[in-house]
């Protein structure tokens, strides 16, 4: 296949402009895998295109580095028999470009304003950040929700009572994964506990509602040709309900379920990426399930001492939908689902009956939580939460009247990083 190349340099961009009938693909500046040519580069390149093309267009084309800042415009008249390339990379990034196509044009193959086959996006840590955010939610019902409402019922004596629990926690989290991203916001539950016993056996059921709120940054540390760091910023909010249970042995063992659902939406915004030389914005939603089991044995070491030990999987799951950009071409995320286990033991001093500190600390591991996705049929480089973290916890509980108040921190470390603070609070009816 023949290709044609006319160009001419302002400075600023390397114009070319095909104005003759051509029977092979045309190419703005281009790189070749060498990187031999010391005149053409696959960045900030316009193509001009006024007469027919029997093969494709290339803005920028690269098959070594990036092809970034690129544009192609086509102009009536025109007949195009392949594709239209605003920038395409075959190993690097393609960002920032373009394709601008006049009424009375015939495009026989695709368009495409950016197309890169082993580059790099920013595009879908939106839908990472949002899956995090979410199981941050399953922590609450786990470690606070659930908690609440065993405590509530022991702070009765008809157990048959239904009582009322309120879980919050509130902090912001830094996750590394190939693109940084930190999170900051609100988790709140609200719901209903009941108690039952069998033979020796406690049994707390119970029903919930839960709401969060929050945002993220991403910075994309991967240098292109012209940009140094890509962000971008999201609000992300999810609501939903579920049930919890968990029952107390009379060795002191315990075992604890929780299971829940609800929809989940975020939108994603970033002046460092550009379609049509807009501002790259989007908004994604979809539907959310999770559920988690745990188990755990309470040691009295005196009195006033106990060491509860614990074991827990945790799951959640988001169902996503297409996006469509202003280009027209269609993001495709994957559902994302995420695995972990957490190993952990917390430490509560009876100091009264109204006052109780508590220490404790853990240690997870996330097997999945990666973020597929594909643009105009080609992989999207995927970020993960993959890996293990650290966290230690500190707090204490205090009984004032029928009101169970407990407040505390908690810090992060490893794959996740940063600070939450956290409050419980209880009344029985």
């Amino acid at each position: 296949m023949s290709s044609v190349v006319f160009a001419q340099s302002n400075n600023e961009y390397h114009d070319t402009y095909i104005k003759k009938a051509t029977d092979g693909s045309v190419y703005g500046n281009s790189k070749n895998k060498n990187g031999s040519d010391n005149k053409l580069y696959p960045n900030r390149n316009r193509m001009y295109v006024s007469s027919d093309v029997k093969g494709d267009v290339y803005g920028g084309y690269a098959t070594k580095g990036n092809a970034n800042n690129n544009s192609a415009t086509i102009y009536d008249g025109t007949t195009i028999n392949g594709d239209v390339y605003g920038g395409y990379a075959t190993k690097g990034n393609a960002n920032n470009n373009s394709v601008t196509i006049y009424d009375g044009t015939t495009i026989n193959g695709n368009v495409y304003g950016g197309y890169a086959t082993k580059g790099n996006a920013n595009n879908n840590g939106e839908l990472l950040a949002s899956i995090a955010f979410i199981r941050q939610g399953s922590e609450l019902i786990a470690d606070e929700g659930i908690s609440a409402a065993v405590t509530s019922l022991d702070s009765i004596s008809n157990m048959s009572d239904i009582v009322p629990f309120v879980a919050f926690v509130g902090g912001k989290s830094k996750y590394d994964t190939g693109l940084h991203i930190d999170i900051s916001g609100v988790s709140l539950v609200v719901g209903g506990a009941k108690g039952f016993e069998l033979e020796d056996h406690k049994i707390t059921a119970g029903a919930f509602i839960e709401h969060g709120d929050g945002k993220y940054k991403s910075l994309n540390t991967i240098a292109f040709d012209d940009i140094k760091d890509v962000k971008a910023n999201a609000i992300a909010q999810y609501t939903g309900g579920g049930l919890l249970g968990r029952v107390d042995f009379s060795n002191n063992f315990y075992a604890e379920v929780s299971g829940r659902a609800g929809s989940a939406k975020s939108n994603f915004h970033s002046d460092d990426i550009k379609f049509l030389n807009k501002p790259a914005s989007y908004n994604c939603d979809g539907m959310y399930l999770g559920t988690h089991i745990g188990s755990g044995y309470i040691y009295e070491i005196n009195n006033k001492l106990g060491l509860d030990v614990s074991g827990k999987y945790f799951f959640t799951h988001q169902r996503s939908k297409d996006v469509e950009l202003p280009t027209k071409e269609i993001i495709k995320f994957a559902d994302t689902s995420s695995h972990r286990i957490r190993l952990g033991a917390k430490l509560t001093y009876e100091a009264t009956e109204v006052f109780k500190p508590y220490v404790g600390g853990a240690f997870e591991y996330e097997f999945a939580g990666k973020v597929d996705a594909t643009l105009a049929g080609f992989d999207i480089n995927a970020p993960a939460l993959k890996g293990g973290s650290g966290m230690g916890e500190f707090g204490v509980t205090v009984n004032v009247d029928k009101f169970l108040i407990d407040f505390g921190g908690r810090c992060h470390a490893g794959v996740r990083t940063g600070i939450d603070g956290m409050l419980k609070v209880k009344r029985a009816i």
